[in-house]
């Protein structure tokens, strides 16, 4: 008696396990927290996050050099009842073996994307103003109890089906895992949204919004010493080539916890962003770090390497996105490349000037992003 081939297959039913929840954050950095922290406070039970590993201590460090420049960006800040101060140190940058401020007749080499963005006087802020969750010991615990780890295959909007678990996105992991949720609050990047959202399902003004603000990616480096090795405490700008145009490592050293630590960020494109590159750069740093501060080869350092984040956009048509936003319902972006919905508190800041209004930019704009998840917002 004969076989056939098909009578050996075996079936397997794949199910698909969906769960809901009222908020999602999707993210892996320090917004994704801040986030999380501002749902969480007034809805303990409903926020889930979802990111690709457990989040540690590293990811409740802001990163790079101060980020918080220029008076429009401080105007903004202080509209939320920020305390800020203006900084008295001038940026320098390293030519003919000297530091020199901007201004004179040296001038640094060519600047790259953002990087002009750091030539002005930074603004001082307690951090933990800006970020409460900074101060609770038990934050990181307390975040990872809401975390569903998986990779992110596919975004798409749905009809809400039921009156009680109002669904309006979906997220599907490479795990089976379905996620559905009311509210989604993405703290990444808007184009890496784009890339992982059913594209057909998307309008061509939305997709030309989302890709507006590609830009390229951050390396971040932060070395700690044991003592401190400078007294410098203005913003550097240290240039990886004095031959070609290959921009600069811009940084600043601070004390943290007795022990000074030096904040350095540069750009990298895409097609250079492989593991061999990175290593080049990073020796590129350490050997012009030695030119201009000698002490740094005395004593052992520790590194930690971060290439994740892109670059802040410089300009983000928040104007753009309101045309847009009644297409992606029930959706906020957080951090310092979110479009923002509801900027208000921005332009109040301006009624008494000469009615100039300028974009909001780098940790500014991720500060707004976060009034934009408020329950009070993200409810309406």
């Amino acid at each position: 008696m004969s076989t056939r081939l098909r009578d050996l297959k075996k079936t397997i039913d794949k199910t698909t396990t969906t769960v809901f929840y009222p908020y999602i954050v999707v993210g892996q950095n320090f917004f994704t927290l801040a986030s999380f922290q501002r749902l969480h406070q007034l809805n303990p039970d409903q926020v889930q996050i979802v990111a690709g590993r457990s989040f540690n201590h590293e990811d409740m460090m802001l990163k790079g050099p101060n980020s918080l420049r220029g008076a429009d960006n401080a105007k903004f800040v202080k509209s939320l009842g920020h305390q800020v101060t203006e900084s008295v140190h001038t940026p320098l940058f390293y030519k003919d073996q000297k530091l020199r401020e901007f201004g004179g007749r040296a001038h640094p080499e060519t600047m790259l994307y953002g990087e002009e963005f750091y030539g002005a006087k930074s603004y001082q802020f307690e951090a933990s103003d800006f970020f409460p969750f900074l101060n609770d010991p038990f934050f990181i615990n307390v975040a990872n109890q809401h975390l569903t780890e998986g990779q992110i295959t596919k975004i798409s909007q749905v009809v809400p089906g039921d009156l009680i678990e109002r669904a309006y996105w979906a997220i599907e992991l490479s795990s089976g895992l379905r996620l559905t949720c009311e509210h989604l609050i993405w703290a990444g990047d808007p184009v890496d949204f784009l890339q992982l959202h059913e594209k057909e399902t998307l309008s061509n003004d939305v997709i030309q919004f989302l890709e507006s603000t590609r830009t390229p990616i951050s390396l971040y480096m932060r070395l700690e010493f044991p003592q401190v090795v400078t007294e410098q405490e203005a913003t550097l700008f240290l240039p990886l080539s004095f031959t070609y145009e290959w921009g600069h490592f811009v940084g600043e050293f601070k004390m943290v916890n007795a022990k000074q630590v030096a904040e350095f960020v540069t750009t990298v494109d895409e097609e250079n962003a492989d593991e061999g590159h990175i290593a080049h750069v990073i020796r590129i740093l350490k050997r012009n770090l030695e030119k201009v501060i000698p002490a740094t080869l005395k004593v052992e350092m520790k590194e930690f390497i971060m290439l994740a984040e892109r670059t802040p956009c410089l300009k983000i048509d928040d104007t753009a996105f309101a045309g847009v936003g009644d297409k992606l319902k029930n959706l906020s972006f957080v951090g310092v490349n979110a479009p923002l919905r509801d900027f208000s508190p921005a332009k109040k800041s301006f009624e008494d000037s000469d009615g100039a209004f300028h974009s909001p930019s780098h940790i500014a704009r991720a500060v707004l992003s976060l009034e934009q998840i408020a329950p009070h917002h993200v409810d309406k």
